[in-house]
């Protein structure tokens, strides 16, 4: 199995993807080497909430006449592949024998946050049958977390410090959220997804807030006294999921930094 990592880094709304994309080329003596999806240097990508980014490469081999792709699978509902056969000018012009053309569509509603997906490629050829490129990024969506007292918001990196406390006593912050998009409906955490058992999040609205395209919220993360000591930094956060009702885009990760001794 052949691994090669795609990085797209950026926002996703009323802003622009940028795609950082770099995949290097499968060792010359192999059967099928992969290209560059995109050029080697980072571009900005347009897209809107109703319409995919597509990021376009190609399969191709320099040893085989021909080779069949017999499936392109995703990890996700919202990274679709499809591919077709390359013409012979653009064989010769990637100094192929054979291959496709690869599109990737990343749909607007993929999740708000970072997000890791992966897309594997299933060929004929023998000893080079599963390539496995991987697609990730961070997407700000509808979403808008800001810092509270008490806890401090990294948007780039979109990392909630929460800072070091005692575990006997427990710990209770906030993050002040802010969600466009939803019309007269209120958001409504569905389910959530956290990798620590002791850290709890509840959504409380702000009745009081008066913004014409946005609703206010005050996201609560409360780690209870007593909870076992634990030390979640850079190398090992926590690491959690919200999915939501928001029409456009259901699903907003984040990650939670503390220590407790």
């Amino acid at each position: 199995m052949k691994r090669r990592t795609i990085i797209l880094t950026g926002v996703i709304a009323s802003c622009a993807l940028l795609v950082t994309v770099t995949l290097g080329r499968i060792n010359g003596s192999r059967s099928v080497t992969t290209s560059s999806l995109i050029p080697p240097k980072p571009e900005t990508l347009p897209i809107s909430e109703d319409a995919p980014t597509v990021v376009s490469g190609s399969v191709i081999s320099p040893l085989h006449d021909e080779f069949q792709i017999l499936s392109l699978e995703s990890s996700s509902p919202f990274l679709t592949a499809d591919y077709t056969p390359l013409s012979k000018v653009d064989a010769k012009n990637l100094k192929a024998k054979s291959g496709y053309g690869i599109q990737l569509k990343i749909e607007p509603k993929m999740q708000a946050g970072h997000f890791r997906e992966t897309v594997t490629v299933q060929t004929d050829i023998d000893g080079e049958s599963t390539h496995v490129w991987f697609v990730s990024g961070s997407r700000v969506g509808p979403y808008q977390f800001l810092s509270v007292l008490g806890t401090r918001w990294y948007p780039a990196a979109r990392v909630a410090k929460i800072g070091r406390f005692k575990a006997s006593e427990g710990n209770t912050s906030s993050l002040l959220l802010f969600v466009s998009g939803m019309g007269d409906q209120e958001l409504e955490l569905l389910d959530i997804e956290c990798d620590a058992d002791p850290l709890k999040i509840k959504l409380i609205p702000d009745p009081n807030f008066t913004g014409k395209s946005r609703k206010r919220y005050m996201l609560e993360m409360k780690i209870a006294p007593n909870s076992p000591a634990a030390i979640r930094g850079a190398k090992n956060p926590v690491n959690v999921k919200l999915k939501t009702n928001h029409p456009q885009s259901p699903e907003v990760s984040f990650v939670v930094n503390y220590a407790s001794y």
